[in-house]
């Protein structure tokens, strides 16, 4: 099954998108509230919006944001990720990816001469999976320990985000009892799956990630980090 990929502003949202939206997100996630699912749509400035053609639905989705901060004196900036969601009879495909690095594409070019990170947080293994996957460096990783500065920048802007549900000493978003947390089934950490290197890290460093507790992660969008799958969209020349 194939998906069409769009990034819209949020603003422009329909009514009946973010109904869309909610209901994708109950399907797979626990302890939903609608309130708590606006206001932090509205918080963010685009949508990647992924609808299947054949009835024009939407099948998945991921909200994004950018956010800048001045540290020693060096402006920084962040491509924050938030909710993101796929239905599962669409999982293996690649529009979110293609989508998305068209984004990011286009920041990199408006943001030359700026340090510029994806900076997403991982409440299930398929999420931090797209680390290792499109990138050479990313943070935290199973191959090397995360550089002073890079961990630096992780704390700043996850304790910007997250505040005092942020712990630095563990680099998670330790959730509250109210929050929502992955479906049983959806993203568990079991059996076979633990002898994928990336999957037994991700595990070990976020062990409470069945009750919601997501792991902080960077990864400089610099082209020359991305792999080729990726560094071809972020350059232009995806086919």
């Amino acid at each position: 099954m194939q998906l069409s990929g769009k990034v819209v502003e949020i603003a422009s949202l329909e009514r009946e998108q973010k109904r869309e939206m909610f209901s994708l997100m109950s399907a797979y996630f626990c302890n939903m509230d609608e309130k708590r699912f606006a206001r932090d749509l509205d918080e963010k400035k685009w949508a990647i919006i992924l609808s299947d053609p054949a009835c024009g639905k939407i099948k998945g989705f991921s909200t994004l944001m950018l956010i800048e901060h001045y540290i020693d004196g060096e402006k920084i900036k962040v491509l924050y990720s938030g909710d993101t969601i796929i239905d599962r009879k669409y999982w293996g495909e690649n529009e979110l990816v293609k989508t998305w690095g068209s984004l990011v594409s286009g920041l990199v070019s408006e943001n030359r001469g700026v340090k510029l990170f994806w900076f997403l947080i991982a409440m299930g293994f398929r999420t931090y999976r797209f680390l290792p996957a499109y990138f050479y460096e990313y943070y935290p990783s199973c191959d090397k320990e995360t550089p002073l500065e890079i961990k630096k920048y992780m704390d700043i802007f996850a304790g910007m985000k997250f505040g005092n549900d942020y712990d630095p000493s563990l680099g998670l978003i330790r959730r509250k009892l109210d929050a929502e947390y992955l479906v049983r089934g959806v993203s568990d950490v079991t059996g076979a799956k633990l002898n994928n290197r990336y999957i037994k890290f991700f595990s070990e460093r976020n062990p409470g990630y069945a009750r919601g507790d997501e792991l902080v992660c960077f990864a400089s969008l610099n082209p020359g980090n991305a792999k080729p799958r990726l560094r071809n969209i972020l350059l232009g020349q995806a086919k």
